[in-house]
């Protein structure tokens, strides 16, 4: 038996116990990251220090600088790795303990003159955000060796649905913790149970089995790491078109942080709806993340992105009609189905695109290319609500994404159904389902 047979078996041999603690993992972080969402909670939180569209949109725009600009380097550091569980634990440590430093010190901050516990609070939120980009290169690289190929769909939308159904009663909790008690208390209250149970998430994956990948790229020095990027985008153009499109559809992000803003004050409603409005979004998220992943393994994953887009477009639209609280509801049911396919199909087609050895890179590459507008846009929409409208926001959403649908559908070729990858890429799937 051959190194590559014999972690084909050891594969085999844990597939189920690791099936599983993905899964725990998966649900504790989901329930924990549900308390202190950037897309419902936190901008709530921030508009009871501000009522600039542009500050509260940083959050969101925080967040994705956080996520995606250090993966391309977090790439670079882990692709001659063999092993990825210990950077994964290291950095999951580090990126948690901005919440329980949050949760001791905001009823102090809290006092002090504009706009400190602003620069406090976005100073700790990006070492968490920060740290979750870092993860993600080697977390994703390891779940793509470890779970077999015409698994993957189904286990990230088995992990994001139950992740999703468990959440929300988080999000009740999180909107009878905001409501029981007088601010800054109720939020710390918030960001320490956050803390808890995202460290059981940690503790979960500490108990994943890890095998050794016997294929090592050899390690080669930063710039010239850097200097090779535009050179597989020209080489791998559906590559290139699928990351032009992803960008493009990234515009929803142009709006997606202010619905509950805009909801809160058009309708007149309390602070405490952030906790119906995050328990509708990881509602749609539940009920959809089982169906991408089902869908992406029997016809692509660019069938469940394509889907995806579309419930974007119709989550700007309906924010931009809705004339009633009950019909704004549906804003979050549409951005979770876009969110859960984001998260379930994207990492699941970049993996489809290159050969096992490469998927660090890709991956990091990616989520890269599309960094200056997943940072951006959050801004940009903020500044768009500050100086214009809601309603030009959300048209502009609309608008940008529907072009990147377009790119989509016409241009990108499902790497499922193209070339084959190597000996665990796109078209071992086909072999593996007969």
């Amino acid at each position: 038996m051959n190194s590559m047979e014999q972690f084909q078996h050891s594969v085999n041999r844990h597939h189920r116990w690791n099936l599983s603690i993905g899964w725990l993992d998966g649900i504790f972080f989901a329930l924990g990251g549900s308390m202190i969402s950037h897309i419902t909670v936190l901008p709530v939180f921030l508009r009871m220090f501000t009522e600039s569209k542009l500050t509260i949109s940083v959050v969101h725009s925080l967040t994705m600088i956080g996520i995606f600009v250090p993966q391309i380097f977090s790439a670079h550091y882990i692709e001659s790795m063999p092993m990825k569980k210990g950077m994964v634990i290291l950095l999951g440590g580090i990126m948690r303990l901005p919440w329980l430093i949050l949760a001791l010190i905001l009823p102090m901050i809290v006092q002090l003159p504009s706009p400190y516990p602003l620069v406090i609070f976005f100073s700790l939120y990006l070492i968490f955000t920060t740290g979750w980009g870092l993860i993600i290169p080697p977390w994703l690289d390891m779940m793509g060796r470890i779970i077999l190929p015409n698994k993957r769909g189904i286990f990230l939308g088995i992990r994001f649905t139950l992740g999703r159904v468990l959440s929300i009663p988080g999000a009740i909790l999180t909107f009878f913790i905001i409501k029981g008690f007088p601010f800054p208390y109720n939020f710390a209250l918030c960001f320490a149970t956050a803390f808890i149970i995202l460290n059981l998430s940690l503790f979960f994956f500490s108990l994943t089995r890890e095998i050794p990948y016997p294929v090592v790229k050899k390690k080669i020095a930063l710039f010239p790491f850097l200097k090779s990027l535009p050179g597989i985008l020209r080489r791998d153009t559906n590559f290139l078109y699928y990351n032009i499109s992803y960008t493009l559809i990234a515009f929803t992000n142009l709006s997606l942080s202010l619905y509950s803003v805009y909801a809160v004050e058009h309708f007149h409603l309390p602070s405490s709806y952030a906790g119906i409005f995050t328990a509708l979004f990881l509602g749609s998220q539940a009920l959809t993340g089982l169906l991408w992943g089902a869908i992406g393994d029997r016809y692509g994953h660019k069938l469940s992105m394509v889907i995806s887009a579309l419930m974007s477009i119709l989550a700007a639209l309906t924010a931009l009609t809705a004339r009633s609280q009950t019909l704004f509801y549906a804003v979050f049911l549409f951005a979770g189905g876009y969110i859960s396919a984001t998260l379930i199909s994207n990492m699941n087609i970049v993996l489809e695109f290159c050969p096992p050895e490469e998927r660090p890179l890709y991956i990091g590459l990616s989520n890269s290319f599309a960094a200056p507008v997943f940072a951006l846009s959050p801004i940009i929409g903020g500044m768009i609500v500050d100086h214009f409208s809601y309603q030009t926001v959300f048209m502009a959403a609309a608008l940008l994404t529907g072009i990147g649908l377009l790119v989509l559908v016409f241009l990108v070729r499902d790497p499922r159904f193209s070339a084959p990858q190597g000996p665990e890429g796109a078209n071992s799937f086909s072999a593996q389902k007969q």
